[in-house]
């Protein structure tokens, strides 16, 4: 699953916005696949990689060309593999980090994509094998990988890839074990270059909430949630606060709240609380758009299960969601990411078309 692990920078923008309206449906994938990452790369195109088909568990790749709106098969990784985290790096190679493959084994093993080759090849290990882990890229070019399961038991300890020797090591541990959380790198203000991890476990939701230190490389609990929430969705604010919404709570009630991290506080609060979201979007994915409204996109709904086309949008200047709108086709397991012209690209995910949907579609 993807995790929301790329910091977002201060972009003003006024009280004014023009949010998008409508998803358009544009090139399919080759393969169908859900648990897959996907990630924008330098050139613009997106590299889908990973995840589950109909086939088993994937090890190809395919990139999305948004100009031509077409997809074509890349490079084959070393291993099928989902539940893994894929890192775009300053170089603009892609890491691509454990997961499970086909047996179920849990993978220490990580890999690199080369866009300009096309290709991947194996790199150092992790030093914990895990999967639905999350995996943040710091200031300094290294890559914090942190948490996930083994053998679907939460694990706390973390690691930090060095892209320059091409190792794991650094190990640290959160206060509390987790997996399938969310993080969010704050970039100025006054945690700066700091990351923010917030709940998760599904067995078990969390309330808290914990920062990373990169300095001292330690981690220190901070403000807990309000609500205990796992597989929601989280974002980095162009406010500089952290949104964390949705996502399976500890009483499997419908999670169709949100609550904000403010830095300066070191405290959560509600948002929106009596209008807007209207779905937990569990599994779902949110993506930060250029003028700071944030997509929060399918997923289920709880406690049906049911899979969702809603499409929330969250606008920070007022702390509300936008009248909601939807998806040419319900979709959970997905994955969605923001392209270089703004526009935000889904795919696949399983979906009203079957399993491991081919199906893509543009956020317009």
């Amino acid at each position: 699953m993807v995790g929301l692990n790329a910091g977002i920078s201060f972009v003003p923008f006024g009280p004014t916005v023009t949010p998008p309206t409508a998803w358009v449906v544009t090139g399919s994938l080759n393969i169908g696949r859900s648990e897959h990452t996907q990630t924008t790369l330098a050139d613009g195109r997106v590299l889908a990689a990973g995840g589950i088909s109909s086939l088993g568990v994937e090890a190809s790749a395919e990139l999305y060309d948004a100009a031509g709106a077409v997809a074509t098969l890349t490079g084959v990784m070393t291993t099928g593999r989902f539940g893994h985290t894929a890192t775009l790096l300053q170089n603009g190679t892609v890491l691509v980090a454990g997961g499970e493959n086909a047996s179920g084994t849990t993978l220490t093993s990580a890999e690199l994509y080369d866009p300009v080759t096309g290709l991947f090849a194996p790199t150092g290990s992790l030093g914990i094998a895990r999967a639905f882990h999350t995996a943040t890229l710091l200031a300094s070019g290294k890559v914090l990988i942190a948490g996930g399961d083994t053998l679907s038991t939460p694990i706390k300890e973390t690691e930090l890839y060095d892209p320059i020797a091409g190792t794991f090591g650094g190990v640290s541990s959160m206060n509390v074990a987790r997996d399938n959380f969310v993080t969010g790198l704050f970039v100025g203000g006054p945690l700066d270059g700091k990351v923010i991890v917030a709940g998760g476990n599904v067995s078990s939701p969390l309330t808290s909430a914990e920062l990373y230190d990169p300095t001292s490389n330690s981690f220190a609990t901070t403000g807990s949630m309000m609500f205990a929430r796992a597989r929601g969705v989280g974002a980095m604010l162009n406010t500089g606060k952290f949104l964390v919404a949705g996502g399976g709570l500890a009483t499997d009630d419908d999670g169709a709240t949100s609550e904000l991290f403010d830095p300066v506080s070191l405290t959560f609060s509600q948002t929106a609380l009596a209008s807007g979201l209207t779905a937990a979007h569990l599994t779902g994915t949110a993506t930060v758009l250029p003028d700071g409204l944030v997509a929060l996109v399918g997923g289920t709904i709880l406690p049906s299960g049911d899979i969702t086309d809603i499409t929330n949008i969250y606008d920070p200047n007022t702390g509300e969601y936008l009248p909601l709108f939807r998806m040419n086709h319900p979709r959970e397991v997905a994955a969605a990411s923001l392209l270089s012209n703004g526009q935000v690209l889904a795919t696949g995910g399983d979906t009203d078309l079957g399993l491991n949907s081919t199906s893509a579609e543009l956020l317009h």
